[in-house]
């Protein structure tokens, strides 16, 4: 058996990965001609054996060696259902500025009616497209995302290619096959770097941008389509909001019925679960959804009861072969309506093998299997072409009620939405999600980590699945939408994300990784809410005792380069760290080590965090802190008396700087007297600086990867910005989408992300691309 290098060696051209062009929003372009391009690294396929064919040229069942001076070609028996057939040049590399972003595509050849997920992942910089599924993993259902260029590399040991940057894209398509592809960028940092003009570019808030769900679908590039009730004074409106790939609301329509209660999805149409009249209302797909309800619909079916007609219409879905399958729980069986035109039905009422006592929902399989769940009957009736098939499944007890029913269409898993389940271990009465492999064995439950209440359902009424394999609940009896990972069986299926349903006060603090995601530190809770870059909340934890992780008076929240959450505590006097799904790492300090913490910050650079202190002697006013929370000499060292009543404190500039950092000068700045004075004090000098600015109430200051210093002035409600140097730079204002700024946070890509207490509490994201 070939090793799996020479299988790397001997792989071929499965997918190209090709430049569509790109642009940047600082520093030199990237010209739109300049290819960014990847060779082939590893092909899996456990029951492909690779022989050697001729050198004549890539035919259809062949893959295309690379690697060696002599263009090779080798046959694939059983191929994988992912395959290009265009060589690949042997020098994949492409140079970008910092903010650049580049889109890439992955050219691939899918068979018809099979499906195909991307798992994109990179080593540094950011991903911009698709839902996040790991640390740096994120899944999309077509070919294409995004990378923008970091500052500059960070010294990794093992990684001697300084400033360069692996991304890599798994392809695995509904046969179990997949390649995986993996090229290199380089990242040539900024000069000059300071915002000019920075622009509202979106806000997101806890309560996400949905009301009250009722169902949701998705199309082939897995934009997803909801239907959501608004309350208005005299009666609710129910709206069709097109979401895209990465949960960002692209548009929505007023329905003009607000008794849709079901949505389906075709590359033509859409079509809606009609109460009022009993049937389904099928209109033409637009290239903005504002304008779907524009035209006429085409009802399909009509109220009664018998063939073709809807008694109690519960669930619909659509074939591959493009029919409507409505299934009626009166009636209990499934209408299938062919061009608009009643076929045949289904389903046969009773409480025996194969009938119907109770249908609540159903799902569709790629190969036109129809899953019905009967809650009556606790199973899963399977039909093919009209007929039921094999046994059916059982799935529920006695004393639950089932809802929702999805199927995995890359490997046939059955996923079911159970409410009021008794949990013998809790001692109470849970709402879960089971799963069953193809077979109907079940499988172990999702995941519902106990320190992220985030991933705790309550009251869920419908689930979906999407092209990329994520589980999709409507909970909260609509008010929230949760993400589980439907692919990550050996997992239990963790949690990923929630919108909507969640609950955040005003007094908060804000912390922004590298990429993007923010941290939200809520000192009343208190408890600590992590958003991803798309404003899904993906975990939450803290909570109010004295146990490990867990907070008393939480005062500061930091994120360092790899995602890593640091909350600094006042009473526990101690400064705690966390994984990005919350975790809790350990906590660290002690009056011995610290005395009055005041705030912490992560410094610009993100290599420590930087704690402030309210000393007697004001020796080490503010410390600095390693990943593994050990506490290093810090500056100023003895300072005059200037500081009086410092509240924030953060650090601008390389802690050792040398040729990559150009001179770039180190400083404290420190606020004092309750908000009204900014000092800066350069590395090692015991004597401030003085900002000559007109401050009113500074409540938040941070400083860049740039050597720019952002600070947030609620008294006159906008957002200062000044040079590494303390010379002012311009003045962010925005009462149009910002009215109450009262905390700030920076990535590493020039984007701004302000907390604006008005508005029951929202971030708004500035700059960037």
């Amino acid at each position: 058996m070939e090793s799996r290098n020479a299988l790397g060696r001997r792989a071929g051209h499965v997918a190209s990965v090709v430049a569509l062009g790109a642009f940047a929003l600082a520093g030199a372009l990237v010209s739109a001609d300049e290819a960014v391009q990847a060779r082939v690294v590893e092909v899996h396929a456990d029951t492909v054996k690779l022989g050697r064919g001729t050198a004549a040229g890539v035919r259809e069942k062949q893959i295309y060696d690379i690697f060696g001076d002599t263009p090779q070609a080798w046959a694939i028996p059983q191929p994988p259902r992912v395959h290009g057939f265009s060589p690949l040049p042997k020098t994949p590399a492409a140079t970008t500025n910092w903010r650049a972003r580049i889109n890439l595509k992955v050219d691939v050849d899918v068979e018809p009616g099979r499906h195909v997920y991307y798992e994109w992942n990179s080593d540094g910089g950011a991903l911009v497209h698709g839902v996040e599924v790991g640390p740096g993993v994120f899944r999309t259902t077509v070919p294409e995302n995004a990378w923008v260029a970091p500052m500059d590399k960070r010294e990794v040991p093992g990684k001697p290619d300084a400033g360069f940057y692996g991304v890599s894209v798994k392809i695995m398509d509904s046969s179990a096959k997949f390649a995986l592809q993996s090229f290199r960028l380089q990242s040539s940092g900024a000069e000059n770097a300071h915002p000019e003009q920075v622009r509202w570019k979106r806000t997101f808030a806890a309560k996400g941008p949905l009301s009250q769900v009722r169902d949701v679908a998705f199309d082939r590039a897995n934009h997803a389509f909801v239907l959501d009730v608004k309350s208005g004074t005299f009666s609710d409106d129910l709206f069709v909001r097109e979401l895209d790939a990465d949960g960002r609301e692209l548009g929505s329509a007023k329905c003009d019925s607000n008794k849709y209660s079901a949505i389906a999805v075709s590359e033509t149409a859409l079509f809606f679960l009609d109460l009022k009249d009993r049937t389904v209302k099928r209109w033409q797909r637009t290239a903005d959804v504002a304008s779907l309800f524009a035209a006429q619909a085409i009802s399909i079916g009509e109220k009664g009861s018998g063939n073709g007609r809807l008694s109690e219409p519960v669930d619909l879905a659509l074939c591959p072969d493009g029919a409507v399958l409505v299934l009626d729980k009166d009636q209990k069986c499934v209408q299938r309506y062919e061009d608009g035109r009643f076929a045949y039905s289904f389903g046969k009422p009773g409480e025996a093998e194969h009938e119907l006592k109770s249908p609540v929902a159903f799902s569709v399989s790629e190969d036109g299997a129809v899953y019905v769940l009967d809650d009556g009957r606790k199973k899963i009736v399977v039909y093919r072409n009209g007929r039921t098939e094999g046994a059916d499944i059982d799935v529920g007890v006695p004393g639950e009620d089932l809802r929702g029913i999805a199927v995995d269409n890359f490997t046939g898993m059955i996923h079911v939405l159970a409410t009021s389940v008794k949990d013998e271990a809790a001692g109470k009465k849970i709402d879960t999600v089971k799963h069953f492999n193809k077979q109907g064995d079940p499988l172990p439950k999702t995941a519902l980590q106990s320190w992220n209440d985030l991933a705790a359902l309550s009251k869920p009424v419908r689930m979906r699945i999407d092209g990329a394999r994520v589980l999709y609940v409507v909970d909260k009896e609509g008010a929230s939408l949760c993400r589980f990972d439907g692919a990550n069986e050996g997992r239990g299926f963790p949690f990923l994300a929630r919108t909507g349903g969640v609950k955040m006060s005003r007094d908060v603090r804000l912390g922004v990784s590298s990429e993007g995601s923010v941290v939200v530190l809520d000192r009343d809770a208190p408890a600590v809410l992590r958003f991803d870059q798309s404003g899904w909340a993906t975990s939450r934890f803290g909570g109010e005792a004295s146990g490990a992780g867990q907070l008393k008076k939480p005062v500061g929240v930091a994120v360092d380069d790899e995602g890593n959450i640091f909350v600094a505590d006042a009473k526990k006097v101690e400064l705690n760290r966390y994984q990005p799904s919350g975790n809790h790492q350990w906590a660290k300090g002690g009056e011995r080590v610290y005395q009055e913490i005041r705030d912490c910050q992560i410094t610009g650079r993100r290599e420590r965090v930087a704690v402030l202190q309210d000393r007697d002697d004001h020796a080490r006013l503010v410390a600095l802190v390693t990943p593994t929370g050990e506490v290093e000499a810090a500056v100023p060292a003895n300072p005059t008396d200037e500081i009086s009543s410092p509240v924030l404190a953060t650090l601008a500039g390389p802690l050792e700087p040398n040729a990559n950092t150009k001179g770039e000068e180190t400083s404290y700045w420190i606020v004092d007297k309750g908000g009204k004075r900014l000092n800066r004090f350069k590395l090692g000098a015991a004597t401030s600086q003085p900002i000559d600015h007109d401050f009113k109430e500074i409540s938040a200051i941070s400083a860049s990867i740039a050597n720019v210093v952002f600070v947030c002035d609620k008294g006159h409600k906008l957002v200062a910005v000044f040079a590494g140097t303390g010379r002012a730079l311009t003045e962010i204002t925005d009462p149009e989408h910002c009215e109450e700024p009262i905390d700030l946070g920076l990535d590493d890509f020039g984007r701004l992300y302000v907390f604006d207490k008005s508005n029951d509490g929202r971030i708004v994201v500035f700059g960037g691309d």
